[in-house]
This record gives C-alpha cells, structure tokens and sequence, in this order.
C-alpha cells in the first residue's frame, strides 16, 4: 500500500533519521516533516525528494497545528495517516537541590507531553481515515526508557528529573489511548530508541541516529 507517514521534530536527531531512512522505501507516498523553526533546518532541506513536505510547527501553537493539518488532508485525500511519530521534544537538567525554575518545568512538560497529546487530538481522524481505508495506522510517541516506571532507579546524572515526568506522563497517555481506543483498529506505541548519539543524548550514547532510524 501506499504509506502517508508524518514525524515531528524532524530537523535534526531522529526525527531526520526517520525522514532519510522512509524515503529509501518507495512504497512511502509522502513523508510530512515537521519543525519548530526555520533557522534550523538546513540538512533536511537538502533532501530533494517530491515526496517530502516540509512544514513548520510548534506544538503549543493551535493555529499552526491547524494549519498543518489541513495541508496534510488536502494531500492524502481519502487515504487518510498510516503513521504518525511524535518525536518532537526538549531536554533541560533541572537540579531538585538548585532554585526553583518553574517556566522551565511547565515549558519541558508542555512539549513533551502536553504537545503531543494536544497534536494527537488533532490529526486522530486521519489515522481513523486511514483505518477506514482499509490500511494500518499507528500512533509512534518517542519516549525514553528513563521515564519507565518500573525501571526507575532515580535521576540520572543528567539531573533529567522533569525530562523523566514529562516522559512519563506521555507514556501514560499512550497506555490511555491504546486501551480506550482498541476497537478502532489504530495502533498507540511508546518507543524508546535508547542511547543515542542525539542534541539530548549526547556524543557518548552508545548508539547513532543512522543504527536506530534503520532498526
């Protein structure tokens, strides 16, 4: 089938990881990329593929979701999203023993989680579309294995204390929407690609963008 697949966050790390590796599939019709600002995007403009739309997007930002989305259903038509991949997400250490930095905290909540959730909201019936069609559809939220409650050993050395909340609670989103939406026939997973070379994973993560776009 003809796969319409769409990935926020997409100007750099995984995001553009996925974008690079989608496009070597020629059964991928269009890849929709996202991005929160135009100054930052030089790679992924350098892909030259008729297929690729790029758009930019602030999660926070209703209009511009709105926006977006209305391009992506004038393109795919009655095929609806087979895929959509929340990657978009920020990463600032926050030290629980330093100052309170509560605008830093709303804002890394915000957009790990509150975003997605919001943007969610937004494009679910393209993946109901998509359903309807005939064909598969799935909701991919990037997420981090530090943010596993069953797994926790703490903060990390990182001091990730919000970045884990933030991750945590868009794992739970994912968990609510999987179990609420079972019937409909659209897939909700929480990935995380573990230690990668990334802006937030740093240089010695133990895994590239290239190995975990491909996997």
């Amino acid at each position: 089938i003809d796969m319409h697949i769409l990935v926020t966050g997409a100007n750099r790390g995984i995001g553009l990881g996925l974008v690079k590796e989608l496009l070597k599939h020629p059964e991928v019709k269009n890849v929709f990329a996202t991005h929160r600002h135009w100054s930052d995007i030089t790679e992924l403009m350098e892909i030259k593929d008729p297929r690729l739309h790029v758009y930019e997007l602030e999660l926070m930002e209703h209009m511009l979701i709105g926006s977006v989305y209305l391009k992506i259903r004038d393109t795919v038509g009655e095929d609806g999203l087979n895929c959509i991949v929340n990657n978009a997400g920020i990463f600032d250490a926050y030290d629980i023993n330093g100052p309170v930095k509560r605008k830093m905290m709303v804002d890394m909540i915000e957009i790990n989680s509150v975003g997605p959730t919001i943007f969610m909201q937004g494009f679910l019936p393209q993946l109901r579309k998509a359903v309807k069609a005939g064909n598969r559809a799935m909701m991919v939220n990037i997420s981090d294995e530090i943010a596993s409650m069953t797994q926790c050993k703490g903060t990390t050395e990182k001091k990730a204390l919000i970045y884990q909340m933030s991750k945590a609670s868009l794992n739970m989103f994912t968990r609510i929407m999987a179990a609420d939406c079972k019937k409909e026939n659209v897939g909700y997973l929480a990935m995380s690609p573990g230690s990668v070379k990334t802006k937030i994973g740093g240089p010695d993560a133990k895994h590239t963008v290239e190995e975990v776009s491909r996997d």
